[in-house]
């Protein structure tokens, strides 16, 4: 077999190979940094924002008169409508299960 001897040109800057679409390591390093730092300040920002009460109550207060909340009537309808062909059982609940 013989040799070939056809080379690629290099580039214009004698740096070897021309090289198409790639980005110097140089840009990938100062992008990677920016977001970084982007990503940083901008969580201090959201965290300056949104600062904790400390005098916030644990849970809001429960309303206690009966004036805001309309009582609502028991219906003499069952609470359950069964399709056709399920039915119910008679057997006794469930009340505890097997804890692992």
């Amino acid at each position: 077999m013989v040799a070939s001897n056809k080379r690629l040109a290099p580039s214009a800057d004698g740096a070897g190979l021309t090289r198409s679409g790639t980005v110097p390591v140089w840009v990938l390093k100062l992008t990677a940094i920016a977001t970084v730092l982007n990503v940083f300040f901008f969580g201090f920002g959201y965290a300056r924002a949104n600062v904790k009460d400390v005098t916030a109550p644990l849970q809001p207060p429960v309303v206690t008169s009966a004036s805001t909340r309309a009582t609502p009537a028991p219906t003499p309808a069952p609470a359950l409508n069964l399709r056709r062909g399920v039915r119910t059982t008679t057997t006794t609940p469930v009340t505890t299960t097997r804890h692992s």
